[in-house]
């Protein structure tokens, strides 16, 4: 009875954790919240260490979906089966937002839609500058520099 009991409780709890790792994307620690869930389910043994470290680098993204990540990586394919991401369904599971980070449904050929992955800037990129070179434009040191 007591056996039965504790299924029930971590059936339950199994279910609440199922609906935080399915957390919206965008919301105020969403990212924290998939996180935790799929620490719970690595900690069951339903999840691998490499679709948890996935689920750790997006933990302070909010909008970033860690599921194309995991697909892009190869790991945790039984894991993306069970939560139900196809390849087929990526651009009909992604929720669009205005990030550097964000996929959009663009036209092709008007019969085809399909995704297009922007790349985010994620480090200045030097150019040339628009001032000349300070080489040759010294001047000499006048006494009172000299000075103590």
């Amino acid at each position: 009875m007591a056996s039965e009991a504790e299924n029930l409780d971590a059936e339950a709890e199994a279910a609440d954790q199922w609906q935080l790792v399915n957390t919206p994307l965008g919301e105020p620690w969403s990212g924290r919240t998939r996180y935790a869930a799929a620490m719970f389910f690595f900690k069951r043994g339903e999840m691998n260490a490499e679709t948890l470290e996935v689920y750790r680098i997006c933990a302070r993204l909010d909008s970033e979906n860690p599921l194309p990540i995991i697909r892009d990586r190869s790991v945790g394919k039984d894991w993306l089966k069970r939560i139900g991401f196809e390849e087929g369904a990526l651009c009909a599971s992604l929720r669009l937002h205005a990030t550097a980070h964000s996929r959009e449904l663009v036209a092709v050929r008007i019969a085809h839609v399909s995704c297009v992955e922007v790349p985010a800037v994620v480090q200045s990129q030097a150019g040339r500058t628009f001032a000349t070179p300070a080489i040759g434009k010294g001047c000499s040191m006048e006494i009172i520099h000299f000075l103590p």
